[in-house]
C-alpha cells in the first residue's frame, strides 16, 4: 500500500480497502499517521472475522497433521493415495 500521506483516517481506509485473505498490510512507523491508524485497522479486521498474525506466522510452512499431504498441492483426504496416514495404520 504505497502511501505518501500522514492522514490516519486515509491510511486506515486504504489499508482496509486492500485487505484480502492471506494479505499483508505494510504499515511503517516512520510515517506520522501510521501508528495512530494501526489500532483502528486491527480492530476493524478482527470485527470482519480476520485473524491477525505476524508475517513470520503467515509465511511459515503448515504443520503436517495425520490424514493430510505435505506437498504443494491442495490438502488431500486420508483416502487419497498420496496422503499421510496416522501412525500404525
Amino acid at each position: 500500500m504505497p502511501c505518501q500521506t500522514t492522514d490516519s483516517a486515509l491510511i486506515t481506509e486504504r489499508g482496509l480497502d486492500q485487505t484480502h485473505r492471506d494479505g499483508i498490510i505494510p504499515l511503517h512507523d516512520l510515517r506520522k499517521g501510521t501508528v495512530p491508524a494501526a489500532p483502528g485497522i486491527l480492530r476493524a479486521l478482527k470485527e470482519r472475522g480476520h485473524t491477525v498474525v505476524t508475517v513470520s506466522q503467515l509465511l511459515a510452512p503448515p504443520s503436517p497433521s495425520p490424514g493430510w499431504s505435505t506437498g504443494p498441492e491442495a490438502p488431500r483426504r486420508r483416502s487419497d493415495p498420496l496422503s499421510l496416514s496416522p501412525a500404525g495404520t
